[in-house]
């Protein structure tokens, strides 16, 4: 990564970079053709470059700044071949956090190639005891209109649907954000998104999300969503917190997730334990019981331990 900030204040960044996947894999399908079993590989060189330009404006004991933001990137096409199967990528979800990402794509199994370029505007106004509203707005074009995406994810066209978001937080106990995406052909919603943050860490910080999907607009594993989740979280003393959580399908009326755990954190390293209860189902997963410990060392590296029931 090279950053470089212009004599006007712009902020540009190119990215070069390469990646390497490599699998053993068995019966993947291959639309139309026999299952394959065997190695399966693929090379993925990135270049990118990411722009931006704050301007700031003060008034009085208020701060208000607009910034113009851009973002460019290539790789090869064909970085998915059909040997390698799609098993930590399905759940995508294409907002405003990911519009900039260079690759989109949760996971490794899938990867955005081609040309890619993303533009946007930021607002955000400040005011003098640490309360902020803000504002961005966003969208998206893909050189190749292909199946990279699947149909309904808001990237399967070369422009993209639009993405925004809107923040308003009076005071550091309070947050409420909408986020949406809107279809690029008529504007109607296709993602909604309402957050409410209130409370301190110090008492009980809690967290409550209704997000709701129309039927064209969902993933490859899912259709329509509307779900509620609710988090409850409390910092202890200086290392430790602990937090407890739930998801919840409107439209079934049946949990789809509950659970709780604990966060120890210092300078050095982290340590957390989760213990939760799914009832998903798909293909290869159905109700679990699932223990979950990760210990990542800040300089280092992480290691995750997992088991289900």
């Amino acid at each position: 990564e090279l950053p470089h900030v212009g004599t006007m204040g712009d902020v540009t960044k190119l990215s070069l970079s390469i990646r390497s996947d490599n699998y053993i894999v068995s019966d993947v399908s291959r639309n139309g053709r026999d299952d394959y079993s065997g190695y399966a590989g693929r090379i993925l060189p990135l270049a990118a470059i990411d722009w931006q330009m704050p301007f700031v404006s003060n008034q009085g004991v208020y701060h208000q700044v607009i910034t113009p933001i851009a973002m460019a990137a290539w790789s090869p096409n064909g970085g998915n071949p059909a040997e390698i199967s799609n098993e930590d990528s399905q759940s995508f979800e294409f907002d405003d956090i990911n519009l900039f990402a260079h690759d989109r794509f949760g996971g490794l199994d899938r990867a955005e190639d081609g040309f890619r370029a993303s533009y946007g505007l930021e607002w955000a106004v400040y005011g003098p005891d640490g309360g902020y509203t803000s504002a961005m707005f966003g969208q998206s074009y893909r050189a190749n209109k292909n199946d990279t995406f699947a149909a309904g994810s808001g990237l399967e066209e070369h422009l993209s649907d639009y993405v925004g978001r809107v923040t308003v937080s009076p005071n550091s106990y309070l947050d409420l954000t909408y986020r949406y995406r809107l279809d690029n052909d008529d504007l109607s919603a296709r993602r909604n998104q309402v957050t409410i943050a209130a409370g301190s860490l110090d008492t009980v910080r809690i967290n409550t999300s209704y997000v709701h999907f129309t039927d064209d607009a969902g993933s490859e594993e899912f259709d329509e969503r509307e779900e509620v989740y609710f988090q409850a979280e409390r910092q202890f003393s200086q290392f430790w917190s602990a937090q407890a959580y739930s998801r919840y399908d409107v439209d079934q009326s049946d949990p789809l997730e509950y659970g709780f755990g604990f966060v120890y954190e210092d300078e050095c390293f982290v340590f957390d334990g989760r213990v939760r209860r799914t009832f998903y189902q798909d293909q290869d997963l159905g109700e679990s019981d699932e223990f979950l410990f990760r210990l990542v060392f800040k300089t280092l590296g992480e290691f995750a331990s997992a088991a289900g029931l």
